[in-house]
């Protein structure tokens, strides 16, 4: 990859959370290591060295500020449905799986109950949607964008872009899950980033 991509890419993995950081330099860890490069043996030592420091750093942080951002965040929007009489349903984007999975942690610690995760593992299982839509003890999906498409999820109130994508259209597709046809009440939009994160940067 490009030098800039390269850079983009683990500033991205840094916004969306430390635990998902840590996979992504566990693999250039193993690659850096399998290489065999006559005379730069010491450079390499030194890349790993670095990258190993890297993730022990990442794995210190079991809480990031951008979780602490959505733990705020969803408290304050259920309680706000509560007020409005609308269906206390939250449906949260995430880019990253390993990040999926610790935010269901994450919020299973916190108290909360009845929250789903979908990634398309098992390819269209429209029966998680149907619990979603009905089942009242369900309050929370935790999606990747294989949810966003060609699903509806009209009954759903919030949206959650953990994760921000860069494609407008891609944003879109997310909200417009939500905000279609049939809606039952108005749809809050909440996107989350980390405004000194170069991935982050929006004009």
């Amino acid at each position: 990859m490009e030098r800039y991509e390269l850079t983009l890419m683990y500033y991205h993995t840094v916004s969306s959370s430390p635990q998902a950081l840590c996979r992504t330099v566990d693999g250039a860890i193993r690659r850096v290591e399998n290489l065999v490069i006559p005379g730069l043996e010491k450079q390499i030592r030194e890349e790993v060295t670095l990258l190993t420091e890297i993730r022990e750093f990442a794995s210190s942080i079991e809480v990031s500020g951008k979780m602490k951002s959505q733990l705020s965040v969803l408290k304050k929007y259920l309680a706000r449905l509560g007020q409005v009489k609308a269906q206390k349903k939250v449906v949260i984007f995430t880019d990253n799986r390993i990040t999926q999975k610790r935010l269901h942690n994450l919020l299973t610690e916190r108290g909360y109950n009845g929250i789903l995760t979908y990634s398309g593992d098992n390819g269209r299982d429209y029966s998680i949607m149907e619990r979603f839509r009905n089942d009242k003890n369900i309050q929370i999906l935790i999606s990747t964008d294989e949810a966003a498409k060609g699903l509806d999820i009209e009954f759903c109130p919030v949206v959650i872009n953990y994760d921000l994508r860069y494609n407008a259209i891609d944003m879109e597709q997310r909200i417009t899950r939500c905000h279609r046809q049939g809606q039952q009440s108005d749809v809050f939009v909440i996107n989350l980033l980390g405004k000194d994160n170069f991935s982050d940067v929006r004009r």
